[in-house]
């Protein structure tokens, strides 16, 4: 009796449309298989990524200067402050004497971002390129070691402030704007007005923020760790819009009914009416990031 029921007239064959349709699945499951280890895989260093150092300042910043600290401890103090609390990690003074270039060079590699600061209050602005000048060699040591990105100079207690005294400055000391990222004149009403001091502190939080730092920084971080979780949402998506069952069906329902057209084969062309009958419900888009 076991043997009739297996082999007698009730028993379902599996037609040619459904043993294709059954090859092709395996065969995309394990087509898809090693992307969605990659998107796991992608998905979880995004994780590990951002978990660790988003939120890591990552800037040592070292202010050189022949200046006494007293003179720049204002900014030394915005440095520290809420402002820069997210991308400096440190910020330490360092005098520049004609007796400690040894100290100096290794205070240089202590740091990833340099800022040469000079004051009026010594005299005049001779920095580079000008008789008497007081930072030739520390200006050239700072861009050998740092790179020009990593480095800017700020002009203190100016008695007026503007762009053509910055361009006058550049033209007469062009070293500063070929060996600096850039230069930041304050003068003495310029650092009484907060919002005046609030949009060049921004500028120069922009500038650390691009510099050699920028594979560690936090605004660079965030930027990976963004794009990294896009290619991981977009590649989850686009899976599950391939594995979708209406998206593969509807080809092969097509192809099916077409081959039983051709072929005539009866069992086939019902296999085609229950398709054509069936109402397959629409995967939503990717989301193409």
């Amino acid at each position: 009796m076991d043997s009739n029921s297996n082999h007698g007239p009730n028993r379902r064959h599996f037609t040619l449309g459904e043993i294709l349709i059954s090859f092709l699945s395996v065969l995309v499951l394990l087509f898809l298989f090693p992307f969605s280890i990659l998107g796991a895989l992608i998905y979880f260093a995004a994780s590990w990524m951002c978990g660790h150092s988003v939120a890591t300042p990552c800037l040592s910043v070292r202010i050189f200067s022949r200046s006494a600290q007293s003179n720049y401890d204002w900014f030394m103090e915005q440095l520290r402050g809420d402002t820069f609390k997210d991308l400096v990690k440190e910020t330490k003074p360092f005098y520049i004497s004609n007796s400690n270039r040894y100290e100096f060079m290794e205070e240089i590699h202590k740091c990833n971002f340099a800022v040469l600061y000079h004051t009026k209050h010594q005299g005049r602005i001779n920095i580079t390129n000008v008789t008497n000048s007081l930072y030739d060699e520390e200006l050239k040591e700072l861009f050998d070691a740092l790179g020009k990105k990593n480095v800017i100079v700020l002009i203190d207690d100016l008695d007026s402030r503007g762009y053509g005294e910055k361009f006058q400055i550049l033209e007469t000391q062009p070293d500063m704007k070929n060996l600096a990222e850039d230069v930041f004149l304050f003068s003495e009403a310029e650092k009484k007005d907060p919002k005046l001091v609030e949009d060049k502190l921004h500028h120069i939080k922009f500038i650390m923020s691009s510099g050699s730092g920028e594979m560690t920084s936090p605004v660079r971080m965030e930027k990976l760790c963004t794009f990294l979780f896009s290619m991981a949402s977009w590649l989850f998506n686009s899976i599950t819009y391939i594995m979708s069952v209406s998206t593969w069906q509807r080809n092969l329902r097509a192809g099916l009914c077409q081959c039983c057209r051709r072929t005539e084969a009866p069992y086939e062309a019902g296999l085609c009416q229950r398709f054509r009958r069936t109402e397959w419900e629409a995967p939503y888009e990717p989301l193409l990031i």
